[in-house]
């Protein structure tokens, strides 16, 4: 049996993207960075029984070329449930006082949107995925 670095969340934009374009020294080539969090909530039942969220766990999630332009393109919003695929990395930063730092980030190969929030209108037409949906499209 072979081990991968490999992950699957599902969760809610905590933001709309931020798509970058980077200009390449060729004519004609150009790539896209599309950066993103998610918050993925557990839940729990508590002693009503009622199911409440209990810890949330919030992600970067960054996409590369072709699915950060496809990205770019698609209108998603702040709340949108997404599923993203893809594998963990650990970068290092430096933060504004120049100390070292260190933070998870997920390297989307896939990215999956679900339902929009509450009162939200889908701005594309196209099929609309739920949770099952989308994990099994995932």
């Amino acid at each position: 049996m072979s081990l991968t670095n490999s992950c699957t969340f599902k969760g809610n934009l905590a933001a709309e993207p931020d798509t970058i374009f980077l200009e390449k020294e060729r004519p004609g080539e150009s790539d896209f960075i599309t950066n993103f969090r998610i918050a993925v909530n557990e839940y729990r039942k508590n002693k009503d029984g009622q199911w409440e969220t209990s810890d949330t766990l919030w992600i970067k999630v960054s996409t590369f070329g072709y699915l950060a332009e496809k990205l770019a393109d698609r209108t998603l919003q702040k709340g949108q449930e997404v599923v993203v695929h893809g594998k963990l990395r650990l970068v290092k930063y430096n933060d504004k006082n120049g100390n070292p730092g260190m933070s998870l980030e997920l390297r989307a190969d896939d990215v999956v949107p679900g339902k929009l929030p509450k009162g939200k209108i889908q701005a594309e037409e196209g099929p609309e995925f739920g949770p099952e949906e989308a994990t099994a499209h995932a």
